[in-house]
């Protein structure tokens, strides 16, 4: 566990470097229960899209969960984080007024990853609030399993704001029709052919998900070292592994007399930080790709008109 400590250090160290003064500038901390008034999006083009009035309620940790755990500056961090993912929510997008566009037959792809951001914004939030209860209740592997699940909704929205950065720097059809293929992915895969919903008119139409594992290993490879070791570090707990199990469910008093463990965060609270700062990291990296993107929405637009032929505009 002390080398997991010190791979948690590391990676900790790592997201915050790459994200810099972008990253830091919102770290002013969160009340859980804030209300939402009225909030303007404006994209470099200096468009205006209205969000409606919303309250952003996330799941708190409770007073009996931060006395015991104690640093509860990790407890603030993880409830700002998830504030702040709520209240880039969009209601609903009416695609005329967002992108009057549209009714030339531009091109979709920008709309299609506003989907993409918002759908999983919403699954983050379900398994932050998620992981919280869990905390609450003394838990040990769900918070495992639920960092783990907001860390895979991480890597999906990041990779894909980073490929949408390395189109707006230089313009590449290839690498442009290599996104769209990707989006549709992520978007409509499926992985198992055994129950895919494959469609009666088009039955060999059949879209393959992409593997959370190769976008882990790009971020990897070209921004966080120690992402994949973390997430490594999470399945270790995720599946039932020695880690998950047989060091946390059971203690050896001598070779003859072993004591099992119903809940191990009631034996030690400290058991679950691991967790709780990688999902602190993870709500970050996804508050920094949906702001980002939003802020690029209208440039991203603008390019895709430039060289992408319109679609067929509909009757």
């Amino acid at each position: 566990m002390l080398n997991g400590v010190r791979l948690s250090n590391r990676f900790l160290s790592s997201h915050h470097r790459l994200a810099g003064a972008e990253h830091r500038k919102n770290t002013a901390r969160y009340r859980a229960r804030s209300s939402l008034t009225e909030t303007q999006c404006i994209g470099h083009a200096g468009v205006v899209t209205t969000r409606r009035t919303q309250r952003a309620d996330v799941e708190t940790f409770s007073a009996e969960f931060r006395k015991r755990f104690g640093e509860t500056e990790v407890l603030d961090r993880v409830e700002a984080a998830h504030a702040k993912l709520i209240a880039l929510r969009r209601e609903s997008i009416f695609i005329p007024d967002l992108v009057p566009e549209a009714e030339n037959g531009m091109p979709f792809v920008p709309v299609k990853v506003l989907f993409l951001m918002q759908i999983a914004l919403r699954r983050a939030s379900e398994l932050a609030d998620a992981m919280v209860r869990d905390a609450n209740a003394f838990a040990y592997t769900p918070v495992w399993t639920n960092a783990r699940s907001i860390f895979e909704l991480a890597a999906l929205l990041y990779d894909a704001k980073e490929r949408i950065s390395v189109i707006l720097q230089k313009w590449e059809d290839k690498t442009y029709y290599d996104f769209c293929d990707h989006l549709d992915a992520v978007l409509l895969g499926f992985k198992s052919m055994e129950w895919h919903p494959k469609s009666p008119e088009h039955p060999d139409l059949v879209v393959i998900t992409r593997n959370i594992l190769t976008l882990i290993d790009r971020i990897t490879a070209k921004h966080i070292p120690e992402f994949r070791s973390m997430y490594d570090l999470l399945s270790e707990v995720a599946h039932p592994n020695y880690m998950g199990m047989m060091e946390q469910y059971m203690v050896a008093r001598d070779e003859l007399n072993i004591e099992f463990v119903d809940r191990p965060v009631e034996r030690n609270s400290l058991a679950i930080k691991i967790p709780l700062e990688a999902a602190h990291s993870a709500l970050e990296m996804l508050v920094l790709s949906v702001s980002q993107y939003d802020g690029w929405f209208r440039d991203f637009v603008t390019l895709c008109q430039k060289h992408v032929p319109p679609a067929e505009p509909k009757a």
